[in-house]
């Protein structure tokens, strides 16, 4: 046990004596008191609760397909740019986002089992891409949304099973889903996404995915011997549409206020 982390060996300690169930409801109970003392969670919260009474709640997830031009516009454009290296990656200058927080360890981790694009999303490329999800994603999504955050990366084959190529939720704050847009197959050789008990494979480059990221349990599976070609999209549900006015960024969560989309929308920012 010596080599195992000191806060790991705890864990281990406490479920060989409260049981599995036991040590899981406290950890959902603490969980649930840092959300309680944190104000903005509680604002998207409440955001979220109306949307709902208004709106009505999504499914968990849907599966759709871009257009086939849009697809090929899109893998012409990533094949243009470079890459970046995670664990070099820059802050975010308009300051809007909640951002994820990782170690220079994991950061170089990650590095060596995706290549992450830098890219303007600003292009107007990515506005047509908002244009036809938005017709796409309309029904499912229910409520007005705004677009929060677009990243694209690429998978090696044969990646290494952590973080994000694991089951598991984001965390974000009520009120947000995510698009998963594979433009490469989704196939055993290049890779596949597991979203709840659904395996999806076997479809072809263009195929999307809406669901929520933060209920749902899912994970990116690798490929055995191709590279898969991922775009991720935030959306927000909202009491308004709206398209990203600001640049992506691979940290990017969400937005750190609920109220950000209106004071666009206001001109106040």
């Amino acid at each position: 046990m010596s080599n195992i982390p000191k806060i790991l060996e705890r864990a281990i300690f406490n479920i060989k004596r409260e049981g599995l169930t036991s040590w899981f409801l406290k950890r959902a109970e603490l969980n649930l008191k840092r959300r309680l003392f944190n104000i903005s969670w509680i604002l998207f919260a409440v955001h979220e609760f109306w949307i709902s009474i208004l709106y009505g709640k999504t499914g968990d997830y849907f599966v759709f397909n871009i257009s086939d031009s849009l697809r090929d516009r899109l893998i012409s454009f990533f094949l243009e740019q470079e890459f970046a290296n995670y664990k070099d990656w820059g802050s975010d200058e308009e300051n809007l986002l909640m951002f994820n927080s990782l170690s220079y360890e994991t950061r170089s981790r990650v590095d060596k089992n995706v290549k992450i694009w830098n890219f303007n999303s600003k292009n107007l490329l990515f506005t047509k891409l908002q244009e036809e999800l938005s017709v796409k994603i309309k029904s499912f999504v229910k409520s007005p949304f705004c677009f929060v955050n677009v990243r694209a990366w690429k998978t090696l084959p044969n990646s290494e099973l952590f973080g994000p190529n694991t089951l598991h939720t984001d965390g974000f704050y009520p009120g947000h889903l995510k698009v998963m847009l594979y433009l490469t197959p989704l196939s055993k050789e290049s890779g596949a996404l597991q979203v709840g008990q659904e395996l999806i494979i076997d479809k072809p480059a263009g195929t999307a995915v809406i669901f929520k990221n933060s209920d749902v349990i899912h994970s990116g599976i690798p490929g055995k011997s191709e590279e898969r070609i991922s775009i991720e999209i935030t959306i927000f549900r909202s009491f308004i549409y709206q398209f990203q006015f600001h640049n992506g960024h691979y940290d990017g969560r969400h937005y750190k206020s609920v109220f950000t989309p209106y004071l666009k929308c206001l001109r106040i920012i």
